[in-house]
């Protein structure tokens, strides 16, 4: 039992030991990032020979990540090439933090600056750079130099023919790897004409160069589709050119640009000219299980609009449906979470767009819809940043809102309770319990503007009055006089007096056929619908 007890004991040693090492070691070892390219010279000649040292700082603080590749020969398409070497990347989990011996990679991109020079020379390259997950098992060219830029990247990846421009099919394909999947994946396919393929798959090689937002993550977002509309509506020769000033490495038009010369600027909150303003339709118990929520983009700018996108994030449970009107860049039906718009050419503002989404539990509709969130972005023909607009509400409070989706607003409704059964007005479908949904009364006169009828206020007014069930107050329920055929909304057409002939029992008899075949006719239209 003793010696048991010591094995036992020495085996939580050895545990400990274990884990206290793999803490010291830090995150879950990545596929690294391979970095390869050539040297060169003043004279523009190839070296071989030397040690080459690379510095990765991070922007935010730290300590600096150090490597060094000695200079060789390689062959290979493009080549011959003067260096190859990884970058250790680690994922940080829980209790497990980046060890400092490699560059921690997770869902959120990290900024360095990128250092590198050929020992005992005059040649150095220095760049900020994103690392994200992007970078697990990829391989990026990053060409090294004495006083220059070789790093800029001369073509965009979508310019297939390398021709500094988009024609509409490069064009539509980026567009393409936004739309195909409801994922917006791409991934490395040797076998196109682009060097991509839609959806997930191989992500050894270099990241699409419209992939650029927040760090290259093998997805292409409607803040880069944006920036690709941009790129080919802005001059009429949809041209662009290197930049590596600007936040993705180009700039609109043609022409070449001095280094750091660039008045490009980096994507960011800028003040609003243009705003974005929701309203929802739906979500009541018995309205159905979808919602029609509508986007007004408004206002405008002195510099052309050249892109206009819309980004709207659902809450857990909803799914997109569809769009009543079409946009370049739209999700798939049953996409959840973040839903993306783009529109090429941009829409005359203002702009009404709308869209319907499904919901499981429509008890917790009324919530959902004060958590929906969203983000208008826009850019202007001359511009080189991306405008960044929150979307709010139409008006303050109800706004434009109908949660009953009854064709009245909640500002008209409210929240009184017209029949007393516990649900508000805005959120019932009947809010008089005449057995005439509220739809129909507001619809009554065949103009979706509602009218309600009042003898006091509105006299004129042309639709039935969804709070009451005899809109004219002339004694008669609305559904008697619609199914007598007298007007419901005039006080002076109605039925006639029950016929008093054949004595007190022929008038009580007549009285209740006429109850009843009234309530069977509530009864038969309560059940068609």
């Amino acid at each position: 039992m003793y010696r048991r007890t010591q094995l036992i004991m020495l085996g939580c040693v050895l545990l400990g030991t274990a884990v206290i090492a793999a803490s010291a070691y830090g995150g879950i070892p990545q596929p690294g990032l391979i970095l390869y390219g050539k040297v060169t010279d003043d004279g523009g000649n190839l070296l071989t020979q030397g040690d080459l040292v690379w510095t990765f700082t991070p922007t935010a603080g730290g300590e600096p990540l150090t490597l060094t590749v000695t200079l060789h020969e390689l062959t290979g398409t493009g080549g011959p090439y003067s260096y190859r070497i990884v970058v250790p990347l680690e994922a940080p989990v829980e209790s497990f933090p980046a060890s400092g011996e490699a560059i921690p990679v997770a869902t959120a991109s990290v900024e360095y600056v990128q250092e590198c020079s050929v020992v005992a020379t005059s040649i150095q390259i220095s760049q900020t750079v994103i690392f994200s997950t992007a970078d697990i098992g990829s391989a990026k060219r990053v060409d090294v130099c004495a006083d220059c830029d070789m790093v800029l990247t001369p073509y965009h990846s979508a310019d297939i023919d390398r021709n500094h421009r988009f024609n509409l099919s490069e064009f539509l394909r980026v567009v393409e790897l936004n739309t195909a999947t409801l994922t917006h994946e791409y991934h490395v396919d040797s076998s196109t004409l682009d060097g991509y393929s839609v959806g997930a798959g191989n992500r050894i090689g270099t990241p699409h160069s419209g992939d650029y937002y927040g760090g290259a993550d093998w997805r292409i977002s409607v803040h880069e589709i944006v920036r690709m509309i941009d790129l080919f509506a802005s001059t009429p020769e949809h041209a662009y050119s290197p930049d590596s000033a600007s936040e993705d490495g180009f700039r609109k038009g043609s022409g070449d640009v001095a280094k750091g010369a660039s008045s490009a600027a980096k994507a960011g909150i800028s003040p609003a000219d243009i705003e974005f303003r929701r309203y929802v339709r739906g979500g009541a118990i018995g309205a159905g299980a979808s919602l029609e929520i509508t986007v007004i983009i408004s206002g405008s700018t002195s510099d052309p609009l050249s892109a206009v996108g819309l980004s709207e994030y659902l809450p857990e449970g909803w799914l997109f449906e569809g769009a009543a009107q079409k946009s370049l860049a739209a999700p798939i039906p049953g996409a959840s979470g973040d839903l993306e718009f783009a529109w090429y050419p941009v829409p005359p503002l203002p702009y009404e767009f709308s869209y319907r989404v499904s919901f499981s539990d429509p008890g917790s509709v009324l919530a959902g819809i004060e958590a929906l969130a969203g983000e208008g972005l826009y850019r202007t023909k001359t511009g080189e940043h991306q405008t960044l607009v929150p979307v709010g509400l139409f008006e303050v409070g109800l706004g434009l809102q109908d949660t009953d989706g009854d064709g009245i607003l909640d500002a008209e409704e409210t929240f009184s309770d017209s029949d007393g059964d516990g649900i508000p007005d805005l959120a019932d479908v009947d809010s008089d319990n005449d057995g005439i949904s509220d739809q129909e009364e507001a619809f009554f006169d065949g103009d979706p503007d509602y009218n309600p009828y009042d003898p006091i206020y509105n006299p004129d007014g042309t639709d039935t009055n969804a709070a009451s069930p005899d809109s004219d107050n002339d004694g008669v329920f609305d559904p008697d006089e619609i199914e007598d055929g007298t007007s419901p909304v005039d006080p002076e057409s109605k039925a006639g007096p029950v016929p008093a002939a054949g004595g007190l029992g022929s008038v009580l008899a007549a009285g209740l056929v006429a109850l009843a075949g009234v309530f069977g006719l509530r009864r038969a239209r309560r059940t068609a619908r």
